[in-house]
């Protein structure tokens, strides 16, 4: 399975100085997983960071402690063709949805392809719609969210988007020192960081 990494203020930056951040992150990534013994594999593109690793459970664990993400998805990848991506989607909606429950299908995705996102969104949900008898359309207040990003020539199908700690990789800003004296004094040099 591949970990979707999301990286925030590093896309505010010039393109040399994105590059060095966006490295700086990989390594903090590939550290902490050597340090606890993970396997995995990385890549970056201009906006995400893809982490392949067979045990998501200690690796999203990890992902979560890393300062420079601000979300990451366990997603199950895919081509940027619509059927495959529909085929995904299906057995992601089996997993998560509630026999005639709600649902909503949000896609995106960056590069050209014959489809908008909202062409897209719309034929998913008629796939999962066709596949699961009872199951509604409610783009306000679903049961169950099914997120599509589809990236140059590859599909990610994902349920859940983890929350990470936000602000620049470690080891990108230089040193910082914090009198921890109070409760308030902690909270002030987690913000820091």
């Amino acid at each position: 399975m591949v970990l979707l990494v999301r990286f925030g203020e590093l896309a505010l930056k010039s393109r040399f100085v994105r590059r060095q951040l966006r490295d700086r992150l990989v390594a903090n990534i590939q550290d902490l997983f050597a340090a606890e013994g993970i396997e995995c594999l990385t890549r970056a593109d201009h906006g995400r960071i893809y982490v392949e690793v067979d045990d998501v459970p200690a690796a999203s664990a990890g992902l979560r402690r890393v300062f420079g993400i601000v979300s990451f998805s366990p997603a199950r990848e895919t081509s940027s063709d619509p059927v495959e991506i529909g085929e995904v989607a299906v057995r992601l909606a089996l997993d998560r949805l509630p026999r005639g429950g709600s649902f909503a299908i949000r896609a995106r995705r960056s590069g050209t392809h014959p489809y908008s996102s909202q062409d897209l969104a719309k034929a998913l949900g008629r796939r999962v719609q066709d596949a699961i008898p009872g199951a509604t359309v409610d783009l306000d207040g679903p049961a169950a969210e099914i997120h599509v990003e589809v990236r140059e020539n590859r599909g990610y199908v994902f349920a859940d988007i983890v929350d990470g700690p936000g602000g620049l990789p470690m080891g990108s800003q230089g040193r910082a020192l914090a009198l921890v004296d109070s409760d308030a004094a902690l909270v002030s040099a987690w913000l820091a960081m």
